[in-house]
């Protein structure tokens, strides 16, 4: 799947994947459109469905948003790969990424 904004694609995801997950915790519209590049197998989740689920299992709603944490997470490390190489190497990879 393509993601694209603007015209231009802004990133790809791939099998067990997740999008959206930024509009999901921060209320906001989706910033991105995404397209498919073939035959694609997806689910759904809207942001009531998810907060109905959260308040009815929160061992569940708890697991999801470490979900989407973990991959809003790998994003931002992709990206920082691509900027760092980019800009030659220098900016994210001298000390590499912070860990907490």
């Amino acid at each position: 799947v393509r993601l694209g904004a603007q015209g231009r694609t802004v990133g790809t995801v791939t099998v067990g994947d997740s999008l959206g997950e930024l509009s999901v915790l921060t209320r906001e519209p989706h910033s991105a459109t995404a397209v498919a590049r073939g035959t694609t197998i997806t689910a759904r989740l809207s942001l009531a469905d998810f907060e109905s689920l959260a308040r009815r299992r929160p061992d569940i709603g708890m697991l999801l948003l470490r979900a989407l944490a973990t991959s809003l997470g790998r994003k931002l490390q992709r990206l920082d790969a691509r900027l760092a190489d980019a800009e030659g190497g220098s900016a994210v990879r001298q000390g590499g990424p912070t860990q907490t």
